[in-house]
């Protein structure tokens, strides 16, 4: 039988990558490692401690992940690594060095450029987790273009990243619609392997249905169905202010 997978998680953003994975595991993180800067963070630690109500503990770095906000930090984090043998950790790195909207094509932001600054918080991620938590697996999704050539750059610097911490590499590509989903969302998963060869992973499909049967699986009783948050001051349905602006601004024309 398989013992309870123990996990971390470091920069989770809005948490949707947490949520899957607590679903995956069946049970919460250890901890957050939260960066300053990042704080749409905080959205999931929100979900864990005040929805939830879970009290997980919260580890403050620099933005940078090279040190510490306070020693309170540093005491638990060596606490709850040197107390766990970690399994997994995932983590959201910023992935506008490599998206399509990033138009950026010349300077220190340019898409597909290794060295840009946005893919400095991915290099120095990596390199916290695979140094200081040194986990049995590390992974992050990113931009599909870390999958084609303008992302080989990154590609063989986080390979250089695994090398230094004797960590084995793979990437995979995938598509939410060979999933389930009736949405082509691609997306490149990388990951960093505690072992001198990574594993072979099996790439499933799920029959994907189509949109209507997709969107009748919501439960009757979802809430918020018919409405579009805006902030948590306002719900208003955008679909229907979109028709109004563009009635507005074309109304001698036929829409």
């Amino acid at each position: 039988m398989i013992g309870k997978i123990k996990w971390v998680i470091a920069e989770p953003l809005t948490g949707g990558m947490g949520m899957g994975f607590e679903k995956i595991l069946g049970s919460p993180p250890l901890c957050v490692i939260h960066a300053e800067g990042y704080n749409n963070d905080f959205q999931y630690i929100n979900y864990l401690n005040n929805v939830k109500g879970l009290n997980i503990p919260v580890i403050n770095t620099d933005g940078e992940f090279k040190k510490f906000i306070t020693e309170e930090d540093e005491i638990l984090f060596n606490k709850i690594i040197n107390e766990n043998q970690i399994d997994i950790v995932p983590y959201v790195c910023i992935c506008s060095g490599l998206s399509m909207l990033n138009n950026c094509t010349t300077g220190c932001n340019a898409r597909g450029d290794a060295n840009n600054n946005q893919n400095q918080n991915m290099y120095n991620l990596s390199s916290f987790i695979l140094e200081k938590i040194k986990p049995k697996v590390a992974c992050f999704e990113n931009a599909p273009n870390a999958y084609s050539n303008s992302g080989k750059g990154v590609l063989d610097k986080l390979v250089e990243i695994g090398n230094r911490n004797e960590y084995s590499f793979s990437v995979e590509k995938v598509d939410t619609y060979d999933h389930g989903v009736p949405q082509h969302r691609q997306r490149t998963f990388v990951y960093f392997w505690n072992s001198k060869t990574s594993p072979y992973l099996k790439y499933e499909k799920k029959e994907t249905l189509d949109l209507v049967k997709y969107l009748q699986l919501i439960p009757k009783d979802a809430s918020q169905q018919d409405s579009y948050c805006i902030s948590k001051d306002s719900i208003k349905d955008t679909t229907y202010e979109c028709i109004q602006d563009l009635y507005n601004k074309n109304k001698h024309k036929s829409i």
